[in-house]
């Protein structure tokens, strides 16, 4: 189904990797320490992706692959569906959740025995995410919001590195026991920890006062 989300992020920054690198960084960051206080704006976002994503692909089925009815019907689709998930912040809540868990879960199904349970578990995932962040709203929209920036920060950060040779390694044992991703998995579990702990942080502040 896929190898990692790296070379997708790597094809689309070919042009201006710089530029791609330092602005996946800054959304990352935005995204990783501010997640919570933007939680409008990350569910209108991603009610814009579903039901735009949605509507691009029924339209391409429709029309065979009309390019221009095709990105009306994405921009379409994409206001109505960051309307419905603004209005809707619930459900704007479970599928924000959800889709976050969808995507991590689909980022590590390299690991799962088989590429047969890859699509079960991206779904199971994506539900599960999506009904824990209705009972658990803070918590988890904390939670992914963190996780999803510091894989943004992280993806960002190796990019930026690449462009002038740097090539960041840990001790050989650790690189050893993770198949080479040691020091990217130590730098975007770093990132998505201390977001995390900053969003926590911040809300204790703010109901204090």
């Amino acid at each position: 189904m896929k190898e990692s989300i790296h070379p997708h992020i790597e094809m689309v920054a070919m042009e201006q990797p710089v530029l791609a690198a330092v602005a996946l960084i800054a959304c990352g960051m935005v995204c990783c320490y501010f997640g919570y206080r933007t939680t409008y704006f990350l569910i209108d976002v991603t009610g814009f992706i579903f039901i735009g994503m949605t509507a691009l692909l029924l339209a391409g089925m429709a029309t065979q692959g009309n390019l221009l009815i095709m990105g009306v019907a994405l921009i379409a689709g994409g206001i109505i569906g960051a309307f419905l998930a603004h209005r809707v912040y619930r459900l704007g809540v479970m599928a924000f959740g959800g889709g976050v868990c969808a995507l991590l879960a689909w980022h590590f199904s390299d690991a799962l025995p088989s590429e047969q349970w890859e699509l079960p578990v991206v779904i199971a995932s994506g539900v599960l995410g999506g009904v824990l962040s209705l009972f658990l709203q803070r918590f988890i929209i904390s939670l992914a919001t963190a996780v999803l920036g510091g894989l943004f920060v992280a993806h960002g950060a190796f990019l930026l590195l690449a462009q002038f040779d740097i090539n960041p390694t840990l001790p050989e044992a650790a690189v050893e026991a993770s198949g080479g991703a040691a020091p990217f998995l130590a730098a975007w579990a770093g990132v998505a920890a201390t977001g995390f702990l900053f969003q926590l942080v911040c809300s204790g502040l703010r109901k204090k006062t």
